[in-house]
């Protein structure tokens, strides 16, 4: 008896677990009934952040609505987490206020309008659907929340096309540019200046969001200067290169800094730097450098050819174009072992991450189904048991190869 009640226990506990888990994957289930107010600016997606910097929702909440109470609007994802919030307001009068000179309100005869501008309600994240409620205070008679709507933000792939750069050196109180029409030359040690300009987010407007260069050193060696934020398409960006090996080429990209950076599609130029640079070796301005720099002479693989017009055409060519491959799980930089391997690495996380997380999920099922039955039960503690050990091997699958690598069979390179 006292057995039956221990594992009834554990399995309530297990299955409550189970059920946070579901909810997490499943948040819709978790909101309030609705509030049956007509509404405009939901059931539909926008542009995550920074393509939409703000969006209005209307309400009308004339009708069926207590205007002694004061209400306000709340905006929540995931597991109900509010990412912005409304100004409180009384739905028979008329006003207008903000919240820090943002996410303001109106109301005009009941219906109320919030302008949303807080950024962790419009940029794109795991949960990509944003809950309206409103709140009343807690106390109140009657019901204290209800679901208003929401809305879905669209994930962006990639920046858009788009850029123009020049490079140059300022050297003896001149700007030196690195024409293949001159005796010019870049000089190993001191600052190379890219600006760029033209830039353009997915929908063709000017790009707006974070931005910075990534720097590969032909033979291996990669940098990523400080960036920061563009203004109307255009940034002034720099790098000073720093190789012992002379001359040092270098393949500078201009990349989207974000959670996960990503490079614009074809916006790359190739810079030399050598030591000795005399005053004479001193370019013209020649204009906007070819963005393919010496790979423009260089025709796609016919792989890319293959790939439909509506599909991703455009990211194979442009990942050839970076020195990648193209494969089914996206493109693989060639130009380093750490492209390679880091490629590698984070699919293979990613799935047995996934695995594990399933393997968590089945085996607290099992317990919170066994009835106390000893064989389903001690299956499901063996299965827990292996989530639980790979979840370790992953989050320690880095440092256990970089050990084995550097320390054990002494691989070259393996641990830079």
């Amino acid at each position: 008896m006292s057995y039956n009640k221990g594992v009834k226990k554990k399995n309530l506990i297990l299955g409550l677990f189970l059920g946070l888990g579901l909810a997490f994957f499943v948040p819709q289930q978790a909101h309030a009934a609705g509030c049956g107010a007509p509404v405009t600016g939901f059931d539909g997606s926008i542009l995550g952040y920074p393509e939409t910097t703000t969006h209005t929702i209307t309400v009308d909440l004339s009708t069926n609505f207590d205007p002694g109470h004061k209400y306000k609007l709340t905006a929540e994802r995931g597991l109900g987490f509010d990412v912005a919030t409304s100004p409180w307001f009384y739905i028979d009068q008329n006003s207008y206020s903000c919240d820090g000179g943002e996410d303001c309100v109106s109301v005009n005869n009941g219906f109320v309008t919030w302008n949303i501008t807080s950024k962790n309600a419009l940029e794109d994240g795991i949960s990509k659907t944003v809950y309206i409620d409103l709140v009343s205070p807690f106390g109140t008679v009657g019901p204290n929340q209800c679901d208003v709507g929401s809305y879905k933000i669209e994930e962006i792939d990639s920046p858009g096309d788009g850029c123009n750069l020049k490079a140059f050196q300022n050297r003896n109180g001149k700007d030196c540019y690195q024409n293949k029409s001159e005796n010019s030359c870049f000089a190993i040690g001191e600052s190379i200046t890219v600006v760029v300009t033209n830039l353009k987010d997915v929908s063709g407007k000017p790009w707006e969001g974070p931005i910075g260069l990534k720097v590969i050193q032909e033979g291996g060696g990669q940098l990523d200067p400080i960036g920061g934020n563009a203004v109307n398409g255009g940034k002034t960006l720099s790098f000073t290169p720093s190789a012992s090996k002379l001359p040092a080429k270098y393949r500078v990209y201009v990349e989207e800094r974000s959670w996960f950076n990503e490079t614009f599609p074809g916006c790359v130029i190739n810079i030399t730097a050598q030591s000795g640079c005399s005053a004479d070796q001193c370019g013209k301005d020649e204009g906007v450098i070819d963005p393919l720099g010496s790979t423009a002479e260089i025709e796609p693989f016919e792989i890319c050819n293959q790939i439909p017009e509506d599909g991703p055409r455009d990211k194979c060519l442009t990942c050839f174009g970076q020195q990648g491959i193209w494969t089914a799980i996206g493109c693989i930089d060639t130009s380093s072992t750490e492209g390679i391997v880091g490629k590698l690495m984070t699919v293979g996380i990613s799935i047995a991450g996934g695995i594990a997380l399933l393997m968590i999920l089945a085996s607290a099922f099992l317990f919170a189904t066994s009835e106390g039955e000893p064989k389903r039960t001690s299956e499901a503690k063996e299965i827990l048991t292996s989530a639980i050990i790979g979840l370790i091997f992953i989050i320690f699958s880095v440092t256990i190869l970089q050990f084995i690598g550097v320390n054990i069979l002494k691989i070259p390179g393996f641990g830079e």
